[in-house]
């Protein structure tokens, strides 16, 4: 239950005591609440992964509890600074939430909100060929980087039924080109070893298309 003080010491020897204490305040060290959450989504519908994260472990504390909505299964990272969590193709409501710990007590929450809807299957359109018969649309491309957050690097892979050259470039923050190169449809490599801790944007273009990933290194 203490909250705070101050403990206070003086001298004394045969003459008398010092006429000034020397005085310590002593505080009790609450943790921190925990920062903004940030959030990414690494899997599209029907699967659907969404990553959770705070920057930095809240002062004075020694972990993270985390809470997700009734729906969805905490994979990992109960404890840390980020989680993985999944979610049903099912609609969902509720909130995530993050709160700091340590022996002397406990932080007030962080909480960001979950709406999201039922998935939909996705239907393939029809386009006329010069005979007049219809044949299926390509299908988008999509992008999957996992995982994100990573503290080391980040696996790659580009699903699209495209025929032009797939080209990547990585920014930082500010938007500056970092590195650029080219991959292959539904090749997986891994990127980002040589980043240094931070956030980052990567761009994927391929023809007209254009997909951006945020990508976050511890």
């Amino acid at each position: 239950g203490f909250v705070s003080g101050s403990l206070s010491v003086t001298t004394t020897n045969g003459c008398g005591t010092s006429t000034t204490a020397r005085t310590l305040s002593i505080n009790k060290l609450n943790p921190a609440i925990p920062g903004v959450i940030d959030v990414i989504q690494t899997q599209p519908c029907p699967n659907r992964v969404f990553t959770y994260s705070i920057a930095a472990t809240p002062a004075n504390s020694t972990s993270v509890q985390w809470t997700v909505p009734v729906a969805a299964t905490l994979v990992s990272g109960q404890g840390t600074n980020s989680i993985m969590v999944t979610y049903p193709g099912t609609s969902v409501n509720g909130n995530v939430t993050a709160q700091s710990f340590n022996n002397c007590g406990s932080s007030t929450l962080r909480s960001t909100s979950v709406h999201l809807p039922t998935c939909v299957e996705e239907k393939q359109s029809n386009c006329y060929t010069k005979d007049g018969s219809t044949k299926p649309a390509a299908e988008a491309m999509k992008v999957n980087v996992y995982p994100n957050p990573t503290v080391s690097d980040f696996k790659l892979q580009v699903v699209t039924a495209g025929k032009q050259t797939i080209h990547v470039r990585i920014m930082d923050a500010q938007g500056r080109s970092i590195k650029t190169f080219e991959v292959m449809p539904y090749q997986t490599i891994h990127v980002g070893s040589d980043l240094k801790t931070g956030a980052y944007m990567m761009e994927v273009r391929q023809g007209n298309e254009v997909k951006i990933t945020k990508l976050l290194k511890f």
